[in-house]
C-alpha cells in the first residue's frame, strides 16, 4: 500500500473475492474514498482456471492483466535479464540530463545536477534490489559525459577517471557517488531494520520463507531464492564489517569471535587465546559485584587491549548485549557511514592505503572553504588537481601540434607557466606583493596555493584565487581567439568581482553573536534552576562533575563537586554529570528542576525519542527512568561562557579524593563568581 495505491493478494476463489469486496464496501464508507474500476487490473497465477478467472472479474467489475509490470516503479516481475529489468532508471536519467546540455550551467551547475538529481533517481530502487553493474556503469558514464560537457554523439575530453572525481572533496576528488558502494549501503539499510524490526510485515514473511529456524544473518542464500532476497542477504556483509556490540550482561558475546572491543569502529581481540575457551563470554571477564576483574584482564590480553577493555562501563542493572552500528555516534545505522566505510574498504584493497595523509586532507579543506563562487571553487581543484586543458595537455592526448604557451608564445604552456612564469601572470600578481613573496624557488602551483592558503589572511586568499581564475579566462580568450592581449584589467576586475561577491553574502542575517551571559531566575518560582558541568582530568583519567542549584531570587541552594572514572567523549562525560546530578538532586529533595547544561547534543537527545544504541544509551536510558522521580523537569542547553559556575565546581573537584556537597552555603572559591551575577 502506498497513499491510494493499493496491491492486494488473495486466493483466486469467489468467496474470497466476495470477502475482499465486503471489506472495499466498509473501508469506502468509513474513508469517502471509491474502488475506481477503471484504474483496476486483476491479474492471476498461470493455474487459475478461465472460468474462475470470469466469474471474479464479473464481481470485482475491473478487466484483467496479463502482468503487473511494475509498482511504484519497480518491477513486479524480474526475468532471466537484470538489465532490461531497469532500463528504465536510464531513461530517466537521460531525460534529465537531455534538458541542461546547452551551455547554461557552468561546472558548479552540474555538480548540483549530478548529485542532487540524477545519482538520486536510482535510489528507491537501489533501496529495494542490487542493481546490474551494466546498468550503474551506464549512468555513471551519462554522468560522466554531462560533467565534461559532451553533447549528443561528439567526444570530450575527460580529463580525470570518474573513480577519481568519486573521491571526496576531502580526498582530491568531487564527491560523487560510487553507485554500486552506495547500492549496497542501501541493502545494508534494509539487513538492519530486519535485524532490529524482525516483527514487520517483511520481516516476518522473509523469516517464514528462508530462515524459519535461524537468525537472519546465518540464513543461507540457495539458488531458487527471489532476486530481492538475494540482494538484501548479501549486503549483510556490510553489516558485518560495521557492526559491533555493546556489552550489557556480556552473556551473548563471544570474546574471540565478536568485535566488542571500542577501537574506530570495532575489533575483535586479537591478544594470543590462553587461558579462556574458544566459546568463552565477555560475562566470564566480571567480577561477582558485576565489575572488571582487571587481575584476569591483564592476565589475558595485551597491555592496550586490556587498557581498552578497562574503559567499557558496566551498568549494575546489567541489561542484555546488543548489537550496535559502529560508525555512528549513537549506533545507529546511517546510509552514509555505511557507505564511508566501503569507500574506505576499496581504497585500502586498491591502494593499501585506507585514506589521503592529513596533509593534504587539510589543503583540499581550507580550498573547499574559500568564500568565493562556487565555479572558482571548481576551478581552483582542477588547477590544484592539475586537470586544466593546457596545450602541452592537449598535446600529450595527439591532439594539434604547437604546445607554446597562448598569451606569450614563449614557453611550453603548462600549468605552472600559465600562473607562475606567464609574464602577463606575474604583472598581475605584483598587484599584492604577498603573493609573489610567499612563490619560491622549486614550487609548483598547488605549493603555492598552500603556501597562500597557510598564511595570508582570508581576504588576500579570496582575491588570489579570483585572479587566478581571471587570468585563466584571459587565456582561453587569447587561446580561442575572442579576447585581447591586453591583461593590464585583470586585477582591478579580480578585485572588484570578489568585493561584490564578498557584498552579497555578508547580506545574509546574521546570528546574534551578543549573548546574555547574567544569571535569569525560572519563570516558575516553584522550581529551581540546576546547572551541571563535567571537566576532564586528562592525567588522572577521570572527570569532575559539577552542580549549582539556585532559587527564584538567586539564591544558591546547593553546590555539589564530584569526580567520576571516565576516558570517554564529552556526550558521555555530559550524560555521567546529568545522571550523577538527577540522583543527588532526588536525595536532597529538589522535584521541580530546570536542567542547564553545556552540551547541545545531550539535551537534544533528552528532549527527543531519539534511540541511542551504544554504552552512552544505558546511561541515557537511566536518566530517563529517574524522570519518574520529578514532578517537573526540563532540559536546556546553554553556551559554555555561560557556565561558569558549574565548571568552577567541576574544576574544584581535580584535587579532591571525596565528594564535596554545600547546601544553603556558598563556597568561598565561588563568591566572586556568584555576585556577579553570572550563570
Amino acid at each position: 500500500m502506498f497513499a491510494d495505491d493499493y496491491l492486494l493478494f488473495y486466493r483466486a476463489s469467489t468467496e474470497e473475492c466476495q470477502v475482499v469486496m465486503n471489506i472495499l464496501s466498509q473501508y469506502e464508507e468509513a474513508s469517502g474514498q471509491k474502488l475506481n474500476s477503471d484504474k483496476t487490473s486483476i491479474f492471476y497465477s498461470s493455474n487459475t482456471p478461465p472460468d474462475t478467472r470470469m466469474a471474479i472479474g464479473n464481481i470485482l467489475g475491473a478487466p484483467n492483466s496479463n502482468s503487473i509490470e511494475r509498482y511504484l516503479g519497480l518491477p513486479t516481475f524480474l526475468g532471466r535479464s537484470k538489465i532490461k529489468a531497469f532500463e528504465d532508471l536510464l531513461a530517466k536519467v537521460w531525460k534529465k540530463l537531455q534538458g541542461w546540455k546547452e551551455k547554461l550551467l557552468s561546472q558548479a551547475g552540474k555538480e548540483t545536477l549530478i548529485k542532487a538529481v540524477t545519482q538520486a533517481i536510482p535510489v528507491y530502487a537501489m533501496s529495494c534490489f542490487r542493481i546490474p553493474n551494466g546498468i550503474c556503469s551506464s549512468i555513471n558514464s551519462m554522468n560522466s559525459n554531462f560533467w565534461w560537457g559532451q553533447r549528443n554523439n561528439e567526444r570530450r575530453m575527460h580529463w580525470k577517471k570518474w573513480k577519481g572525481l568519486c573521491c571526496s572533496k576531502l580526498e582530491g576528488g568531487m564527491g560523487f557517488k560510487n553507485l554500486k558502494l552506495f547500492n549496497q549501503a542501501l541493502l545494508a539499510k534494509q539487513c538492519w531494520r530486519l535485524i532490529h524490526h524482525p516483527n514487520t510485515l517483511i520481516g516476518r514473511i522473509f523469516k517464514a520463507r528462508y530462515f524459519p529456524s535461524s537468525s537472519f544473518m546465518e540464513a543461507p542464500i540457495s539458488n531458487h531464492s527471489s532476486f530481492t532476497w538475494r540482494s538484501i542477504a548479501e549486503a549483510r556483509k556490510v553489516i558485518s564489517m560495521g557492526s559491533r556490540w555493546c556489552v550489557g550482561d556480556g552473556a551473548s558475546i563471544s570474546i574471540w569471535n565478536d568485535k566488542w572491543i571500542p577501537t574506530n569502529g570495532a575489533q575483535k581481540a586479537i591478544s594470543p587465546r590462553s587461558l579462556l575457551l574458544e566459546n568463552a563470554k565477555v560475562k566470564e571477564l566480571f567480577t561477582p559485584s558485576l565489575s572488571w576483574n582487571t587481575v584476569l584482564i591483564e592476565e589475558i590480553f595485551l597491555p592496550f587491549e586490556a587498557n581498552l577493555i578497562a574503559q567499557i562501563p558496566l551498568r549494575g542493572t546489567q541489561k542484555p548485549d546488543r548489537q550496535v552500528w559502529g560508525r555512528t555516534p549513537n549506533g545507529t545505522f546511517s546510509v552514509q557511514s555505511a557507505y564511508q566505510m566501503l569507500v574506505e574498504d576499496l581504497k585500502q584493497v586498491e591502494s593499501g592505503t585506507s585514506s589521503t595523509s592529513q596533509r593534504w586532507k587539510i589543503f583540499w579543506k581550507n580550498l573547499w572553504s574559500i568564500q568565493v563562487p562556487q565555479k572558482i571553487k571548481v576551478f581552483m581543484w582542477k588547477a590544484c588537481s592539475n586537470i586544466l586543458p593546457t596545450c602541452t595537455k592537449i598535446f600529450d592526448r595527439n591532439i594539434g601540434s604547437n604546445f607554446s604557451c597562448s598569451v606569450c608564445g614563449e614557453e611550453a604552456e603548462t600549468r605552472d607557466h600559465i600562473f607562475m612564469e606567464c609574464p602577463t601572470a606575474i604583472t598581475a600578481w605584483r598587484v599584492n606583493p604577498m603573493f609573489l613573496s610567499s612563490l619560491h624557488p622549486g614550487m609548483s602551483f598547488v605549493d603555492w596555493v598552500e603556501e597562500i592558503l597557510s598564511n595570508l589572511s582570508q581576504p588576500d586568499i579570496e582575491i588570489f584565487c579570483t585572479m587566478a581564475w581571471f587570468i585563466w579566462r584571459h587565456r582561453n580568450e587569447v587561446w580561442t581567439c575572442t579576447g585581447s592581449r591586453e591583461a593590464s584589467q585583470i586585477p582591478t576586475k579580480a578585485i572588484r568581482y570578489a568585493i561584490e561577491f564578498l557584498e552579497v553574502v555578508s547580506e545574509a542575517p546574521q546570528t546574534p553573536s551578543g549573548l546574555n551571559s547574567k544569571w535569569t531566575p525560572p519563570m516558575n518560582p516553584n522550581i529551581v534552576k540546576v546547572n551541571v558541568a563535567s571537566v576532564g582530568f586528562t592525567n588522572q583519567r577521570k572527570i569532575g562533575i559539577g552542580m549549582a542549584v539556585r532559587n527564584s531570587q538567586g539564591i544558591l541552594m546547593a553546590a555539589s563537586s564530584d569526580k567520576v572514572n571516565s576516558e570517554r567523549d564529552f556526550l558521555w562525560q555530559s550524560a555521567q554529570a546529568v545522571l550523577h546530578t538527577l540522583k543527588l538532586l532526588i536525595s536532597i529533595g529538589f522535584f521541580a528542576v530546570e536542567i542547564k547544561s553545556n552540551n547541545s547534543h545531550l539535551t537534544s537527545l533528552l528532549n527527543s525519542g531519539e534511540e541511542f544504541f551504544t554504552e552512552t544509551g544505558w546511561i541515557l536510558e537511566d536518566i530517563k527512568e529517574l524522570f519518574l522521580a520529578f514532578s517537573s523537569i526540563s532540559f536546556h542547553c546553554i553556551p559554555k561562557v555561560c557556565n561558569h559556575v558549574a565548571l568552577a565546581l567541576a574544576s574544584f573537584s581535580k584535587e579532591k579524593e571525596d565528594q564535596s556537597v554545600w547546601l544553603e552555603d556558598c563556597p568561598s572559591f565561588l563568591f566572586p563568581i556568584v555576585s556577579l551575577g553570572s550563570v
